[in-house]
């Protein structure tokens, strides 16, 4: 087993300088969290967090005290049909387990949030408590708004809006938040490194005597671009306090991994080698994942329309078809998540969403002859035409 240590995010851009196929068959087994102690300047132990996992999906985090391993909470996940989580509870142990809170999730044709709720456990029975909703994104399905409304005094208020800001590059650099009035209430800021490694997030509201600070999380990677850890400061006027710090210690899974051979970055070069022969590696210094500098280097944005088809590392036969199309990848670095048909128009007809990384079969179902676009997502984002006929 392949010890790795990462860190844990909710709600953060996956930024990771890690492979993204990769990182997919990388499972978190632990974290722990520390406290900290300002009296003498120094993070004490405080919990550990252990996850449980069902056909490589966590099901369960169950966080226990760190020094008696008592149960304190547990996060259960469950997930639709298509492997996207759907509801996330939340539970507090008293001599038993206690349901708080939980997050109910839909999504849309792509599998994109749609709506979320967020419940409370209230005399035997959910309750909404705020909803999440009216979620609008681009082009390249990056986020750009959504409302929050929230149910008080039996009556849904009036929404607050979110919007997204992102750069040339595609990375989100703000987020802004408006009360019903209008008037901001708050805003969340991103700072990168030298890699485009998310390297702090802070949030801040405004008030009377300038920007009040919130929260700020600082995040930590290793020398191949895995998130290793993050640190937790809460505000306080204008000063940052220090409130927790969490490490996660994952693993690579080669049961889970669907190739005969991992990639890896040896000496700046992406070399493809045995699973037997990839902790050899590793001790010696490798990155496992490809190089940054054999990935496509143009923003994230506009690989979702590139259509060059000498850097297409699929084949797609038969074109034009009858009944189906299937999508074969060439060599091991064309891992495909999910694919999308749309009309000649860009306009969305259905999606498959794929958990694997073999040939992939495209159903023409109730498709009329012509032309349309075949949308394939994986480590980049290709457009690429078929035809029925």
């Amino acid at each position: 087993m392949i010890i790795l240590a990462l860190t844990c995010f909710l709600k953060v851009p996956e930024v990771s300088a890690a492979d993204p196929y990769i990182i997919n068959y990388i499972k978190t087994d632990s974290t722990h969290i520390y406290s900290w102690n300002a009296a003498e300047s120094l993070w004490i132990p405080s919990s550990v967090q252990l996850y449980t996992y069902n056909a490589g999906k966590v099901i369960r985090i169950v966080t226990l005290d760190y020094t008696t391993r008592y149960e304190q909470s547990k996060t259960e996940y469950s997930y639709n049909t298509a492997g996207f989580a759907d509801t996330i509870t939340n539970y507090s142990f008293n001599n038993g387990w206690t349901a708080l809170t939980r997050n109910v999730v839909f999504y849309d044709l792509q599998q994109r949030i749609t709506e979320i709720w967020i419940q409370k456990w209230t005399s035997g029975i959910w309750t909404n408590d705020r909803k999440q909703n009216n979620y609008i994104y681009d082009e390249f399905d990056r986020l750009l708004e959504f409302q929050s409304i929230y149910w008080r005094s039996n009556i849904w208020t009036q929404p607050s809006i979110d919007y997204s800001y992102y750069d040339t590059q595609g990375k989100l650099i703000r987020r802004e938040a408006f009360n019903p009035n209008g008037s901001l209430d708050y805003q969340v800021i991103c700072n990168y490194d030298g890699n485009n490694l998310l390297s702090e997030m802070y949030a801040q509201y405004p008030s009377g005597t300038g920007w009040q600070k919130w929260w700020l999380v600082n995040y930590q990677y290793d020398g191949c671009g895995f998130k290793i850890s993050q640190i937790q400061y809460a505000g306080s006027g204008t000063e940052w306090v220090p409130s927790t710090k969490t490490v996660n210690f994952s693993y690579f899974k080669p049961e889970l991994y669907p190739d005969p051979k991992v990639r890896v970055c040896h000496n700046g070069h992406t070399i493809y080698i045995s699973k037997k022969a990839l902790q050899s590696h590793l001790n010696h210094g490798d990155c496992l994942g490809s190089c940054p500098e054999t990935k496509c280097t143009k923003p994230a944005f506009k690989r979702a329309v590139n259509n060059v088809l000498s850097e297409v590392p699929f084949t797609i036969f038969p074109n034009p078809a009858s009944e189906r199309i299937t999508i074969k990848p060439n060599g091991y670095n064309a891992g495909i998540s999910k694919v999308d048909i749309l009309d000649m128009n860009g306009n969305f007809l259905r999606s498959k969403t794929v958990s694997n990384s073999g040939e992939v079969t495209i159903e023409r179902g109730g498709l009329i002859s012509g032309q349309y676009i075949l949308r394939i997502h994986g480590e980049q984002t290709y457009n690429l035409i078929v035809v029925f006929n």
